[in-house]
């Protein structure tokens, strides 16, 4: 009956989520207002449950729950409203309320948070974290003292410009601010919610970027160890060819890949072998738990169980880290971790009720990843793999068993996803079905090789490239 209730409860959650995402992200309602409605409809649901269902399903839950399950509803959506990216009093953003001060040009200072990349118009693009700002004339000298703002800009200068930049960083751009615009068609990208998304609210056209005295590289960062990682490989393979690698292997958002081979593999349905995700960490708990199943190394365990878990624990971690933590990464690995629980306990692990468990604590700490695409991708593929291929499998039991399993994976992730990639990319590419079947155990060895090159490029980078050299014939196969 606990879990049960648990599971009863995740759904709840979940549901408020979404239904509040529908009034305030979706259908433009303020923020509260939205809440309002959300909260109302989940306690009438939740009374009208109490008053009708115990009395036909018998063996069900009691009122009482129903009317939990409705507090639970209508909490998430508090959460959501609460946690709903909104701009502060100091936000830079506010600059932007006066129409004539929107045409200054202004000296922003602050520091450089994520690493510098280049856009597909060729500008150099980071996020940075504002400390001041001060007007300057039409001949860049500052008019009067700087003022004190807060917030977070999205940043464009020229390309020429980012290569000596790195995250972490304290610079002075000058330029001009300017407000994202919403999009014009129902279906196009919205600028102004992905700004929002990263809690920001304006955008700055940079003309140029001048470093604050003093500052050095850190000799620790996790963007030196994702830039350790992409130079070997591009040493061992080219620059397009090891960029690619690198996104196979740490997310296409953790290196700078060619915006053209993004597109190729997007258009033939091969996005998800750009992401970090639960394909990675399949592949890396599968060789975690291969090796210390292995007779040798199994023998010198006095408790197997929980040295998988805390190993196994330690390198999802790492990798999680390592890609920028996504949610959609994240999510798989707590659903591995909970896996690893289960076998450290010896007991039998539901996967639906981890993926619920997974996806109802992650949006607990950010209830605001319910409107993440990769978040929605990554849950939906989930669920349907875990409904949808055991029962496939039995029925195509007459092919090879591993060919089985190959084609049972890519149709079932393939056709659980479609309405959210018609929904978000307005396209549907029926060949990638048997694109992923035939490239998948590819795409396998590529992912789980960059890993291992990128982990052996953190100690020997020489020693990385030549093994991600050994990765090229597959690559050209994959890729052309």
């Amino acid at each position: 009956m606990g879990v049960t209730v648990g599971l009863l409860g995740g759904i709840a959650y979940c549901l408020g989520l979404f239904v509040a995402s529908l009034w305030i992200r979706h259908g433009g309602w303020p923020i509260w207002s939205g809440v309002g409605v959300t909260s109302i409809l989940a306690l009438l649901v939740a009374g009208v449950a109490a008053l009708l269902l115990p009395r036909v399903w018998l063996a069900g839950p009691r009122a009482g729950l129903w009317l939990g399950l409705g507090a639970i509803g209508l909490l998430a959506a508090v959460n959501y409203g609460w946690q709903y990216p909104t701009p502060s009093a100091s936000d830079i953003s506010h600059w932007l309320s006066s129409g004539a001060e929107a045409e200054v040009k202004l000296e922003v200072g602050g520091q450089i948070e994520t690493m510098p990349k280049l856009t597909r118009s060729g500008n150099g693009q980071f996020w940075l974290k504002v400390d001041f700002v001060r007007s300057l004339d039409p001949n860049g000298i500052p008019l009067g003292a700087p003022k004190a703002w807060q917030g977070k800009l999205y940043v464009t200068v020229p390309g020429e410009a980012i290569p000596d930049l790195y995250a972490g960083q304290r610079v002075e751009v000058s330029g001009k601010l300017y407000a994202p615009t919403p999009p014009k068609n129902p279906n196009a990208f919205n600028f102004q919610q992905y700004l929002a998304d990263h809690h920001c609210y304006a955008g700055l056209r940079g003309q140029s970027v001048r470093p604050q005295p003093g500052s050095s590289p850190p000799r620790w960062a996790l963007w030196r160890l994702r830039g350790r990682i992409a130079k070997a490989h591009a040493a061992g393979l080219g620059e397009r060819a090891g960029a690619l690698v690198s996104a196979m292997a740490l997310d296409r958002r953790a290196v700078q890949l060619p915006y053209d081979l993004q597109d190729t593999f997007i258009q033939a349905g091969l996005a998800h072998a750009l992401a970090a995700s639960g394909f990675h960490v399949s592949l890396l708990l599968g060789v975690v738990l291969g090796v210390m199943a292995h007779p040798s190394v199994a023998s010198r365990l006095a408790n197997p169980g929980l040295a998988k878990l805390v190993i196994g624990s330690g390198v999802l971690a790492g990798y999680v880290l390592l890609t920028g933590g996504q949610p959609s990464i994240m999510r798989a690995a707590f659903m591995g971790v909970g896996a690893l629980i289960g076998m450290a306990l010896e007991r039998g692990v539901k996967p639906l009720g981890c993926l619920l468990l997974a996806a109802t604590l992650l949006l607990l700490w950010n209830p605001i990843w319910i409107d993440d695409v990769g978040f929605r991708l990554s849950v939906m593929a989930t669920f349907g793999l875990i409904v949808g291929v055991k029962p496939l499998t039995e029925r195509l039991e007459w092919l090879p068993t591993t060919f089985t399993t190959v084609v049972a994976v890519s149709l079932t992730a393939y056709f659980w996803t479609i309405p959210l990639s018609l929904y978000y990319f307005n396209t549907l590419t029926t060949y990638s079905i048997l694109l992923n079947i035939v490239v998948t155990p590819l795409l396998t060895v590529i992912s789980l090789g960059g890993i291992f090159s990128g982990l052996v490029a953190v100690v020997s980078p020489g020693i990385a490239s030549m093994l991600a050299w050994l990765l090229w014939l597959l690559l050209i196969c994959s890729s052309g």
